[in-house]
């Protein structure tokens, strides 16, 4: 895998959030803040993983479903199910995640680089795996995921 087709893990903070079984995590400097479930406005002709937006006091937030977007199976939310906020600098974008685990930090000894299979079918995606005690970490380029979700930012814009 050449150095140019992916983004790979470096140490540091993460913020741990559980799909299904797994366990994900995403750099801490891109969380905003980690809200429980709102009332989500739906909006027409949108993809299956856009659920909607909510208002987060006076700003429109788009919110993506993370285990639709990532074509894990759908389930019914939960009372741990939660937003997590995203900041990319010039949008914030809420994902929904099953739950939240906790913040982890991680050495370049305790992440492994992705495997070659990863890069073909999830966009890069997918940075390293971290590992904390007998447990894998997948580790997500969360500006990686956004890129590829189909939210019209500008429409949003009040």
């Amino acid at each position: 895998m050449s150095a140019k087709s992916q983004k790979c893990a470096s140490e540091g903070r993460y913020l741990s959030f559980q799909l299904g079984q797994e366990i994900f995590a995403l750099e801490i400097k891109c969380v905003s803040e980690i809200i429980g479930m709102d009332k989500i406005t739906e909006l027409p002709d949108t993809e299956k993983y856009v659920k909607g937006v909510i208002n987060l006091r006076g700003h429109i937030i788009p919110i993506m479903d993370l285990r639709l977007k990532l074509h894990l199976i759908e389930t019914e939310y939960s009372k741990q199910t939660c937003i997590i906020i995203v900041d990319t600098g010039t949008n914030k974008v809420g994902i929904i995640v099953d739950s939240v685990q906790d913040v982890l930090d991680f050495t370049n000894k305790q992440i492994d680089i992705t495997p070659e299979i990863c890069s073909v079918s999830n966009l890069g995606i997918v940075t390293g795996i971290g590992k904390v005690q007998e447990k894998n970490v997948i580790l997500v380029d969360m500006f990686a995921i956004l890129a590829s979700a189909k939210i019209n930012f500008e429409k949003l814009r009040v």
